[in-house]
């Protein structure tokens, strides 16, 4: 017998070659309750079906929680990126009423105080619905207008660019007037008015500054004050103040102070063209500003060596588009040139 290793001999312990003795059989018989003939000294283990089965179910398991962790991840960036756009919507929405808010008019009889009109056609998307298809119409228009601080006369204004390009940028224009002396004024406006209208906004930094990108829909609806009086006594006795100005406004000598005309697409967009002169404004201005999604505008983009592409994928995702809106008032706007179009009690 070997010690030094701790290793006993089967023969010198009278056991059979690899097997248990006679006294440790016993042993384990008593304890299994068994007799020591009947034990069995073979190890089970799992066959190859089971394997099988336990395989599929984990893998069953591990595809479903990969499928609801994907949909969670995608629900996620989608509500991140609903609150980028509703937050920039939002906070350029804002830039622009607040500048909106304090124009003033210049009180020039030729000079344009005001101005909106729309310089191309609609867009339009398909909104799905319990009807059927439902038609939601996108415009961008221009608008312009004056601003005065500390005697100093600024002409701000918003274009959206490329025009007929479904969702484009958002430039805001700005310069300064020539006041000194006063009879400068007028002529400035004028110029800044042609810059405004006519200058390529990608070229013209210097007056031009972008805004936002992939806006689709901008629109500016000028709403004036409506006046009932009675005939006998001329006292106003009704009084609306957000009336939609679809017809011009003149002033005590008969001069056009508001023109109001239907653009040349007004069969498709319902809007007009307004310019306000002397000393008009609107009294209200509705504001709509709707922008894309980043993710869809940069599929759009994909699409730029196909226009058509391009225009059809941007109007099966209305869904796409997120719109701000805001109802405010010109703080400068006086109702005076309204109450000398009124409508009397016969």
């Amino acid at each position: 017998m070997n010690t030094s290793g701790f290793q006993f001999s089967d023969k010198l312990e009278g056991r059979a070659p690899g097997g248990p003795d006679a006294a440790h059989m016993q042993c384990m018989a008593r304890r299994c309750g068994t007799a020591a003939g009947n034990i069995n000294w073979r190890t089970d283990a799992f066959s190859l079906v089971e394997v099988m089965v336990a395989v599929t179910i984990l893998t069953v398991i591990t595809v479903g929680l990969l499928m609801m962790f994907n949909q969670t991840q995608r629900a996620f960036r989608g509500s991140l990126t609903q609150t980028d756009v509703t937050q920039s919507a939002r906070i350029v929405g804002e830039v622009i009423a607040s500048e909106l808010a304090q124009a003033q008019p210049a009180g020039i009889s030729n000079a344009v105080n005001f101005l909106v009109r729309v310089p191309s056609g609609p867009f339009f998307q398909k909104l799905p619905s319990s009807a059927g298809i439902v038609v939601r119409t996108n415009v961008c228009q221009d608008v312009f207008f004056l601003v005065c601080e500390n005697r100093q006369w600024t002409a701000l204004g918003y274009r959206v660019f490329p025009t007929n390009a479904g969702a484009a940028a958002l430039y805001r224009f700005s310069t300064n007037l020539l006041s000194r002396p006063p009879a400068r004024l007028g002529p400035s406006i004028g110029a800044a008015l042609g810059t405004f209208l006519y200058a390529n906004p990608a070229t013209a930094p210097g007056h031009f500054r972008r805004m936002a990108d992939g806006v689709v829909h901008f629109r500016i609806r000028a709403l004036g004050t409506e006046y009932l009086t009675n005939a006998q006594t001329g006292m106003v006795v009704w009084t609306n103040h957000g009336v939609w100005l679809t017809r011009p406004i003149t002033n005590e000598q008969g001069a056009v102070i508001v023109a109001v005309r239907p653009d040349d697409f007004n069969r498709t967009t319902g809007e007009y063209n307004y310019t306000f002169f002397n000393n008009a404004l609107p009294m209200l201005v509705e504001l709509e500003l709707g922008i894309v999604e980043a993710p869809t505008l940069e599929r759009m983009r994909a699409l730029a060596n196909s226009p058509g592409a391009a225009a059809q994928f941007l109007a099966e995702r209305p869904q796409a588009v997120h719109l701000y809106r805001q109802l405010l008032r010109i703080r400068s706007a006086d109702a005076e040139p309204y109450k000398l179009n009124l409508a009397r009690f016969q």
